[in-house]
């Protein structure tokens, strides 16, 4: 599975491409919402890590 760091990078990596002022409208547009999908998904993964940890804790207290 990607890792957050890795998502956060992507972002990064897109947001940059979307400052290019050699770039159209749309293309930069595009790019913008690449970004920000790759900023989404990290923070998915991060709630997800959560919800992980916690089941795991009412799993370990219930002698499961």
């Amino acid at each position: 599975m990607i890792s957050v760091e890795q998502c956060r990078i992507n972002a990064e990596k897109y947001k940059a491409l979307a400052n290019d002022p050699s770039n159209s409208e749309r293309r930069s547009t595009v790019l913008k919402n690449i970004s920000r999908s790759w900023t989404t998904l990290a923070h998915q993964l991060e709630n997800l890590d959560v919800i992980e940890k916690s089941e795991a804790s009412r799993l370990a207290a219930s002698g499961v």
